[in-house]
């Protein structure tokens, strides 16, 4: 069941594969990407123009328009690798 202020697109919703969703504001919050540790759950928000321009590179040779898109990246944070040396 979505959120009444997802709905209502105040928010958006994350399922970043932890049994619970993450919420983030939507109004004045500029697009960015994330990388997830899947170990300790750590977020990071990032930007990435080259990125943003091969997907719009991508959706232009197949014909698509973009109207929105998700990047979720996954791996082990520096602080997890550091504990496992």
């Amino acid at each position: 069941m979505k959120s009444k202020m997802v709905e209502a697109s105040l928010l958006t919703e994350h399922d970043f594969g932890k049994d619970f969703k993450f919420y983030e504001h939507i109004i004045g919050h500029q697009h960015h990407d994330h990388i997830i540790c899947i170990e300790c759950g750590k977020i990071e928000e990032f930007v990435d123009e080259k990125i943003e321009e091969l997907q719009a590179a991508a959706a232009k040779g197949k014909g698509f328009t973009i109207t929105g898109h998700d990047l979720n990246i996954y791996g082990i944070c520096e602080d997890c690798q550091a504990k496992k040396k």
